[in-house]
């Protein structure tokens, strides 16, 4: 890989972001007060936005619930919320609610209610969920049998979302037994009869879990079975090529493209691959390592720390989201050590991308080589 040269201009920009911020801050540390005193509330918080939002809108749900008059309206809302809880990951709060669910049952059929058939499936189907999150393989498997049994013996229609709740039972149970394939089959007809945008990106992340978990010779076999199943299909080959192109960014955007030629209205084409294309990115950001290296003394110690000051600047004055990249400063003034070792010393630190150096005669010499083991930016 060739190095290359931003010259003035990268000198220039990053002197006047230093002055900008040391202006403002009055200080020689390049960091905002906000920084290092104050946390973002999500970040301090044990749960993130997803599962705040989910465990918010779950106890919405129980307020609608006790507002209810009809036993009948105040059960499903329960069972709703339930399921939010559990997929906040909320288990305690879920099974409280459970509990909840069947005194009321209990109430409910002493006083000859109707549907308490129903709300018995509900039951037991919830039941199956909670130990599906605790990962209890076994005892959702034995809740399951005994639903089975239930349902043979004594026949009771599932409405629509029962079924929905059952055949997604099923996925997971097939996931926690390390059946990743039937879980990709499973929740890729299921995925049909979800009911909503959210469902469905849910039932995406699990389908992508499943895959992410097979191996590259579980992956190349079913490809090569030629199941008649386009959106299988193009699950396999979306897998093959986010693993084939994880160490080229421009390599895995031109296989993205194609992948989208050939599958135009795969369920992965819409929001859920630009949800997986930010998670590849960020892991990218977070697995790079800076090394800076510039002359830290010396008569251009001053012009090295405006310029040094104005990277940790541009550093924590990035408000992303993204994780970002950690960041090493070497000193190439020691005379003890060449700008080559300290060079093969970064790599070894595990440095991904190098700033530097500064000296004309070590930038020439630099030029000269054809390949460099990573990436250099010189000023």
């Amino acid at each position: 890989m060739k190095p290359y040269t931003f010259k003035l201009f990268l000198l220039l920009a990053v002197i006047l972001q230093s002055s900008l911020f040391l202006s403002a801050c009055d200080t020689t540390q390049p960091v905002r007060k906000d920084d290092v005193t104050e946390l973002p509330e999500a970040d301090i918080s044990p749960e993130t936005i997803h599962q705040a939002t989910l465990t918010e809108e779950a106890g919405r749900l129980l307020e609608l619930a006790d507002d209810s008059d009809s036993p009948a309206i105040q059960h499903q809302y329960r069972v709703q919320a339930t399921r939010l809880y559990l997929e906040a990951g909320r288990i305690a709060l879920a099974k409280q609610q459970l509990s909840i669910i069947r005194q009321r049952q209990a109430t409910a059929i002493s006083d000859n209610e109707a549907d308490t058939g129903s709300r018995d499936i509900d039951i037991s189907l919830l039941a199956a969920e909670i130990a599906v999150a605790e990962k209890d393989v076994l005892l959702a498997k034995q809740l399951l049998e005994e639903f089975d049994s239930n349902i043979q013996s004594q026949p009771q229609k599932l409405s629509r979302e029962q079924q929905i709740a059952y055949y997604a039972l099923k996925a997971d149970t097939d996931y926690l037994s390390g059946k990743y394939f039937f879980v990709v089959e499973r929740r890729t007809q299921l995925a049909a009869y979800l009911p909503d945008d959210r469902a469905k990106q849910l039932n995406n992340r699990k389908i992508w879990a499943a895959l992410s978990n097979m191996s590259d010779t579980q992956i190349n076999t079913h490809s090569k079975q030629a199941s008649k199943n386009a959106t299988i299909k193009g699950w396999l080959s979306l897998t093959r090529v986010m693993r084939s192109g994880q160490q080229d960014i421009g390599k895995l955007e031109d296989m993205l493209l194609d992948w989208g030629t050939r599958y135009p209205s795969h369920p992965a084409t819409d929001s859920f691959l630009t949800e997986l294309i930010d998670s590849y990115q960020s892991d990218e950001i977070e697995s790079r390592h800076i090394a800076v290296l510039l002359p830290m003394q010396g008569k251009l110690s001053q012009v090295i720390d405006t310029i040094k000051n104005g990277l940790l600047s541009a550093y924590y004055s990035d408000d992303s989201k993204i994780a970002k990249p950690t960041i090493k400063f070497y000193d190439t003034s020691n005379s003890d050590k060449t700008f080559k070792q300290l060079y093969e010393e970064a790599i070894a630190d595990g440095a991904t991308n190098i700033i530097g150096p500064f000296d004309k005669v070590v930038i020439n010499q630099l030029l000269q080589q054809r390949e460099l083991d990573v990436p250099v930016l010189t000023l």
